[in-house]
């Protein structure tokens, strides 16, 4: 006699489903189905949705000091270019994302656009005027060292930042003579509140390997940045 096997067909499922036992369990496998579909979406939404404020957190990670306000406020600032042959001085105006600059040779008009800041004339710029940009002062600063900080009696600090005059060269796309590597320092000054009111850059380490008249006779090269945000650096 032969052994007979069930076997499960199309039909035979169909019918299972059909039947009350079949109604209640296809009811649960249903919601079951359902929220592992649901679990598993909102563990993917979670796992690459990023907060809207994470780069603030991220800027207050990186940097002990306030200076967001260089690209989103309006200000008064000095700019200057210190060297042992001479002293140029722009006075600045931020108002929007427009940058006015006006020294001895005119008024030089900047603007920020779509994170860059750019010269929409075709007037020559100032010198050294990459420095204006806050975005890439801001790559520079995150690829430069932080040697040392200084607290002062007041509650104003210094920070005292080094990079190396070949990696500052790239980010410039400037034009290199020689590969004499030197270290540029950037002093980075904060009032009590920890706001940037002052930075110094030595940039003579970096004239040093660039095309320029008269290299052999300087022996100091600085740019300044002094903002009328109140409290002055020490």
């Amino acid at each position: 006699m032969e052994n007979k096997t069930d076997k499960i067909t199309i039909k035979s499922v169909w019918n299972y489903f059909r039947s009350e036992k079949g109604k209640r369990n296809s009811f649960f496998l249903f919601y079951l189905i359902f929220f592992i579909f649901l679990f598993i979406l909102l563990a993917t939404t979670n796992e690459y949705q990023k907060p809207v404020d994470e780069p603030d957190q991220k800027e207050e990670e990186v940097f002990p000091f306030g200076f967001n306000f260089i690209k989103d406020d309006d200000y008064s600032f000095s700019y200057q270019i210190i060297s042992n042959l001479e002293e140029i001085e722009y006075l600045g105006v931020k108002e929007d994302d427009i940058l006015t600059l006006s020294g001895n040779t005119g008024n030089h008009i900047y603007k920020y656009q779509e994170g860059n800041l750019i010269n929409p004339t075709n007037k020559l710029g100032v010198d050294h005027d990459e420095f204006l940009d806050f975005y890439l002062l801001k790559m520079i600063l995150k690829s430069a060292t932080l040697d040392y900080k200084t607290e002062f009696s007041e509650g104003n600090k210094l920070y005292h930042y080094e990079i190396s005059n070949l990696i500052l060269a790239n980010f410039l796309s400037a034009k290199i003579v020689n590969n004499n590597q030197d270290i540029v320092t950037i002093d980075i000054y904060t009032n009590k509140d920890g706001k940037v009111n002052f930075i110094e850059i030595d940039l003579f380490p970096l004239v040093s390997i660039l095309e320029k008249n008269d290299l052999e006779k300087l022996t100091k090269y600085q740019i300044i940045f002094d903002y009328e945000i109140g409290d002055s650096h020490e």
